[in-house]
């Protein structure tokens, strides 16, 4: 063997005898994909509202106007029908609710006692669950 071969050999051999073995580093494990967003829960078809529990889901079936409010004839999904006071807007509003189905929003009202008959001068109040808000959800 002629002397350069020899030394590189030599160099090479020392190399690999006095060298540290490094472990080359894993690949990267990639992240989770996230979890897909769970769909929120349906809001509920039954609130209770002061001391009642009210119906938040139904097809209009009447709408009529009163003194104080425009009254919602509903059905529920069994059929059972159920009537609600809310905002007299309800009764004029264009395209109309009947037919319609619907979610009701309530907040408790003080209104004129249904004692007063539509008296005006009459002074007595009563507190009652109140439709403050139809969507329409067909």
């Amino acid at each position: 063997m002629n002397a350069k071969w020899m030394s590189t050999i030599l160099i090479f051999t020392g190399l690999l005898a006095g060298s540290t073995a490094y472990a080359q580093a894993p690949a990267p494990v990639p992240a989770p994909a996230p979890a897909p967003a769970a769909e929120p829960a349906p809001p509920p078809s039954v609130v209770k509202i002061g001391n009642e529990n009210k119906r938040t889901v139904g097809t209009v079936v009447d709408t009529d106007t009163g003194d104080l409010a425009c009254y919602l004839t509903l059905k529920d999904g069994k059929g059972s029908e159920f009537i609600e006071a809310g905002k007299a807007e309800f009764c004029t509003q264009k395209p109309p609710l009947k037919g319609k189905e619907v979610r009701l929003t309530y907040k408790l009202e003080t209104l004129p006692a249904s004692s007063c008959n539509g008296d005006p001068k009459c002074t007595k109040t009563e507190t009652i669950p109140f439709v403050i808000e139809v969507k329409v959800l067909n």
